[in-house]
C-alpha cells in the first residue's frame, strides 16, 4: 500500500483498550454466516452510516479501505478523516460455522484537503489559536502547521478492529473448561446467530491521548466523551446490520455466561470493554492476535 503505512497495535501509545459489542438475532433457514459476513463487507457503508454518529465511505485512495469521519459539534468543516484497510479473515478460521473480516488502521502518506484547513487552524490563520503564542516567530508558526499536518494524516488509533458472525452453537466460549469440546450439532441448525464487533488497541500518538484523558474536550468537540462516541458508533452498526436485514433481535442465550450476566445491555447490544477479555477476544478473533 504505498499511498499508507499501517498504524500496528505496538505502535500505539497509552493503555491498551479492549472492547466489545455483540448482537444476537434469528436468522432464517438455510442462512450462513459466511453469506452474511460478505454482505456487511461489501456494503459496509449501507449499514454503517444511518442514525449513526460518524459516516463512512469507500476509499478515494488504495485498495480495500474505507474513509472514516466522525460527526463535530464545532462549526467547522470536516478535517479529519481516518482511513482503515480491510482484510477478509475467515480463511484464519478454518471453521464453517463463523466468517468475518478486520481493518487495519492507517496513516495517510499523501495530502488531501482537510489538511490545510488543519495547517491553518494550527497557525492561526484561520482562528486564533493555542498551538503558538501571540508573539511566536514565523518559523514557529510554520512548524506547529507543520506538525498538524502531519498529526493529521494518522487514524487516532493504532490496532485493528473485526467483525465476525458466528452461529451461537458454536460460540469458541462454550468450549472453555477441562475436557470441553464444541457442541455437536451442525453449523446454523439453532438458526440463532450473532454479529460481533471487537478491537484491541491504543491512541495512535500522543497527541491523540486528550481526546481520552480529558472528556470534556471530546465532549465539546463530539458531543460525547470519546469511549461513548465508540460505543455509539459500533452498537449502532451492529443494529443497524440486524434491523436492515430484516431479522429479529434475540437476548443472549444462558451459556455462554460470561455475555448473558457479566457483560452490559443498552437496548439490544450486549458489550463489554473490560481488558480480561482479551484472550477470549483473540479465539473468536483471530485477526486481533497476529
Amino acid at each position: 500500500m504505498n499511498d499508507f503505512e499501517e498504524l500496528r497495535l505496538n505502535t500505539g501509545v497509552g493503555e491498551e483498550h479492549v472492547n466489545r459489542y455483540r448482537i444476537y438475532f434469528k436468522a432464517k433457514g438455510g442462512s450462513t454466516a459466511q453469506q452474511f459476513a460478505e454482505t456487511l463487507r461489501t456494503n459496509f457503508p449501507t449499514y454503517f452510516n444511518p442514525g449513526n454518529v460518524a459516516t463512512v465511505r469507500k476509499g478515494k485512495r488504495g485498495v480495500n479501505t474505507l474513509q472514516f469521519t466522525i460527526h463535530l459539534n464545532l462549526n467547522f468543516p470536516p478535517f479529519h478523516d481516518d482511513w482503515v484497510a480491510i482484510e477478509w479473515t475467515s480463511r484464519k478460521t478454518n471453521e464453517q460455522y463463523r466468517a468475518g473480516f478486520a481493518v487495519q488502521t492507517l496513516r495517510r502518506k499523501f495530502d488531501d484537503e482537510t489538511d490545510d484547513f488543519i495547517e491553518e487552524l494550527a497557525e492561526g490563520s484561520t482562528l486564533p489559536t493555542v498551538f503558538v503564542a501571540p508573539e511566536a516567530s514565523a518559523a514557529s508558526v510554520y512548524a506547529a502547521g507543520q506538525l498538524a499536518r502531519s498529526i493529521n494524516k494518522s487514524h487516532f488509533l493504532a490496532g485493528r478492529r473485526s467483525w465476525m458472525f458466528c452461529d451461537a452453537a458454536h460460540d469458541p466460549d462454550l468450549r472453555e473448561g477441562p475436557g470441553a469440546s464444541p457442541p455437536k450439532k451442525s453449523p446454523s441448525d439453532g438458526q440463532l446467530f450473532f454479529l460481533e464487533t471487537a478491537a484491541v488497541e491504543k491512541e495512535s500518538a500522543v497527541w491523540f491521548q486528550p481526546l481520552d484523558a480529558i472528556p470534556p474536550l471530546a465532549w465539546l468537540m463530539m458531543g460525547h466523551n470519546l469511549r461513548d462516541t465508540i460505543d455509539l458508533i459500533w452498537s449502532t452498526l451492529i443494529s443497524n446490520f440486524v434491523r436492515m436485514y430484516g431479522f429479529q433481535p434475540a437476548d443472549a442465550p444462558p451459556d455462554p455466561p460470561r455475555v448473558s450476566q457479566r457483560w452490559q445491555k443498552k437496548g439490544h447490544v450486549y458489550y463489554t470493554t473490560q481488558h480480561w477479555e482479551r484472550q477470549s477476544v483473540i479465539s473468536l478473533h483471530p485477526f486481533l492476535g497476529s
